[in-house]
């Protein structure tokens, strides 16, 4: 049986998970791989995405 789609915004999981203005770095990478687990709203932006992948996250 095919699973269903992802919903494109998880509202209740951008409620709970507010990322502060100017989160350093480690926050930030946290918090895009729990969105991209948990919400498909946008993509995990491209300067963060090399980092992820200079860090072996990837």
């Amino acid at each position: 049986m095919p699973r269903a789609p992802k919903p494109r915004l998880n509202r209740e999981w951008h409620l709970a998970h507010r990322m502060p203005p100017r989160a350093p770095l480690d926050q930030r990478i946290v918090w895009h791989l729990e969105h991209r687990e948990n919400c498909a709203c946008r993509p995990i932006p491209l300067k963060l995405l090399g980092v992820l992948r200079e860090r072996g996250l990837l």
